[in-house]
C-alpha cells in the first residue's frame, strides 16, 4: 500500500493553522509535531505534573513510571540491550559533550588522537577540538570524495593505534550522506578505539539498531524526530557508562552524600543530575511510538521517491547546483542558485509559504572544504509531498527572476 503523506498531514496541526498551503522543507532543523505528541504533553502538564524519582505521592509515582516507560520506549526503538543504557539529555549536543567531557577526559593522553570527519556538525567537532587541546591529543578529520561520501581509504589511514575515539555523524545534515557506521566501528574497534555516532539526523529517517551498528555511544534529539525540544538521549554500552564519572553533579544522581565524600548512583542516573524533563521524555516516547506505527518500508520508499524527484527537479532548473551526490542518503539536499544569495532564496521562498534553510548549517569546516560560504537546504519529513517540490521549483524561478 502506498504511503499517503496527504493523510499523514492531517495528524499535524501546523498544516491546519497556516493560512496558505504550507510547504515545510526544513525538517532537518526541526520537525513539526503530530497531534499525538501534543496530546501526550498536554495530558502530562494538565493532569500528571510532578518530578520523577522524588515524590512518593501518587502524582510523583505516575511521573516516575512514565519517565522510565519513556526510557524503555527509546531502548526498544534503537534496540539497546538494556534500558539503563539510555541517558536522558537535553539533546544531541548535550550527549556528545557528555562523552567528550567524561570518556575523553579520562582516556585521552598526549600523543593520542580523535578521528572525526570534515562533514561533522559543530556539536560533534567543537567538544572534541576542545578536549583534545586540553589533553594534548590530536584531532583528525576524514576527508570526502567528490560525491560527498567519506573517503574510507583516508579513514583507514587516520585511524591508527593511537586513536582512542572515532566520532562520526550517522547522516550529514548538509549533504544527506548516510555513513557506513558499522564498517567504521569495525575499524575503530580493531585498534582499541570506541565509535560514537551522532544520530541527530538519522533517527527520523533510518531504522536504528545500536547492536547491529556495533556503536559504543549514540546520541540523538527529540525535536528532530517529531518530538518536543529540550530532550534527547545518549545510548552507551553499560560497561562503558559504568566506568565513567558523572559529567554534572547535584541532586538525584547520588547514592550517599556526606561533607567528606559522595558516592554516585549507577548509570543512567549518575548522568542525569537535576530535575528531569519528564514532559519532554513522555513527548519523545510519544513521537517514537507515532513513528513506529507508520509502515517502515512504505515510509522509506516515499522518502526515496521525494528525494529522487527533488534531485531531478533541481538538476533540471537552470542555475541550480546540487552539493554532493552520495549513493546512500536521507531526504536532505543542499544546493546553490547562481547569482542569488542563499538567504535571498529562502526569503523569497517564504513569501510562497515554502520553508527552507540557508547558511552554513553549523558545519563551517565542511563549507570551507567545499569552497562555499553557505547553501540552501531542503529536508523532508513524513508529511512531505510531491506538491511541495512543485512549490519549491516555482519559488526558485521567482527568486531567479527577482535577482536576475
Amino acid at each position: 500500500m502506498p504511503f499517503d503523506a496527504d493523510t499523514i498531514r492531517k495528524d499535524f496541526p501546523a498544516f491546519k493553522t497556516d493560512n496558505k498551503q504550507l510547504c515545510y522543507l526544513d525538517s532537518a532543523a526541526t520537525t513539526l509535531k503530530p497531534a499525538a505528541v501534543i496530546a501526550a504533553l498536554q495530558e502530562h502538564y494538565a493532569h500528571g505534573l510532578s518530578t520523577a524519582h522524588e515524590a512518593l505521592y501518587t502524582l510523583g509515582q505516575k511521573s516516575t513510571q512514565q519517565y522510565e516507560a519513556a526510557r524503555s520506549t527509546i531502548q526498544q526503538a534503537i534496540n539497546a540491550a538494556h534500558s539503563d543504557e539510555i541517558i536522558f539529555t537535553s539533546g544531541t549536543t548535550a550527549g556528545l559533550n557528555l562523552i567528550a567531557e567524561t570518556y575523553g577526559r579520562k582516556h585521552l593522553v598526549p600523543g593520542d588522537n580523535v578521528v572525526i570527519s570534515i562533514m561533522e556538525h559543530h556539536a560533534n567537532l567543537v567538544p572534541w577540538q576542545r578536549i583534545c587541546k586540553e589533553r594534548g591529543a590530536e584531532l583528525r578529520a576524514i576527508t570526502l570524495t567528490p560525491q560527498g561520501e567519506l573517503d574510507l581509504a583516508n579513514a583507514q589511514k587516520l585511524i591508527d593505534k593511537k586513536t582512542k575515539v572515532v566520532a562520526i555523524t550517522h547522516a550529514s545534515n548538509v549533504l544527506g550522506t548516510v555513513n557506513p557506521i558499522s564498517e567504521l566501528a569495525k575499524v575503530a574497534h580493531s585498534v582499541g578505539a570506541i565509535l560514537i555516532a551522532d544520530g541527530a539526523q538519522a533517527l527520523a529517517h533510518i531504522p536504528i539498531d545500536v547492536q547491529e551498528l556495533d556503536v559504543d555511544f549514540y546520541a540523538a534529539s527529540g525535536h528532530k524526530c517529531y518530538g518536543p525540544g529540550g530532550i534527547g538521549f545518549l545510548y552507551g554500552r553499560h560497561e562503558l557508562l559504568n566506568d565513567l564519572a558523572p559529567y554534572q553533579v547535584g541532586g538525584r544522581m547520588v547514592e550517599q552524600v556526606t561533607l567528606e565524600k559522595t558516592t554516585f548512583a549507577p548509570p543512567p542516573y549518575r548522568f542525569e543530575a537535576g530535575t528531569p524533563n519528564v514532559g519532554g521524555a513522555i513527548g519523545f516516547a510519544a513521537a517514537l511510538t507515532y513513528l513506529a506505527k507508520l509502515p517502515i518500508k512504505e515510509r522509506l520508499a516515499h522518502e526515496a521517491t521525494l528525494t529522487k524527484r527533488a534531485l531531478d527537479a533541481l538538476n533540471n532548473t537552470e542555475g541550480v547546483t546540487i552539493v554532493g551526490a552520495p549513493k546512500k542518503r536521507i531526504g536532505v539536499i543542499s544546493f546553490t542558485v547562481a547569482g542569488v544569495h542563499p538567504h535571498d532564496v529562502v526569503a523569497v521562498a517564504d513569501e510562497e509559504s515554502v520553508a527552507l534553510r540557508a547558511g552554513d548549517h553549523c558545519a563551517q569546516p565542511l563549507m570551507q572544504f567545499l569552497g562555499l560560504s553557505g547553501t540552501v537546504r531542503l529536508s523532508f519529513g513524513v508529511y512531505s509531498t510531491l506538491t511541495d517540490i512543485d512549490a519549491l521549483v516555482r519559488a526558485l524561478h521567482r527568486a531567479q527572476k527577482l535577482f536576475a
